[in-house]
């Protein structure tokens, strides 16, 4: 093997790179924020679910919330702002969402 070309890898893909010239660029420009991709797109295979009340105050403590309506692996969850407040998975024991990961919010 003389070359190799990685085309895809998780979401990303060939089509959606970016030049180490157009970073320097737009770093130059003061527009690095640009080409920053939002945290929850890294997620998209997980559905999204909005929280408010005391569902909401539960995830900004990071504690586990129970969702009847939802059974399933893992969930993305927001805020009642549509602020991303983390991923959560479903524990079969306790029949809620416990936290994986946690992202700040304010």
């Amino acid at each position: 093997m003389k070359s190799l070309v990685r085309t895809r890898t998780g979401i990303f893909n060939i089509e959606n790179a970016v030049r180490l010239s157009e970073i320097s660029k737009c770093v130059a420009d003061n527009n690095i924020a640009s080409l920053i991709m939002p945290t929850d797109s890294f997620f998209n295979d997980y559905p999204a679910v909005n929280v408010s009340g005391r569902n909401e105050m539960l995830v900004k403590n990071g504690n586990m919330i129970i969702l009847p309506e939802f059974k399933g692996n893992n969930i993305k969850v927001y805020l009642s702002d549509g602020v991303f407040a983390g991923i959560y998975g479903y524990d079969e024991v306790s029949h809620s969402y416990k936290p994986k990961k946690m992202f700040p919010v304010q």
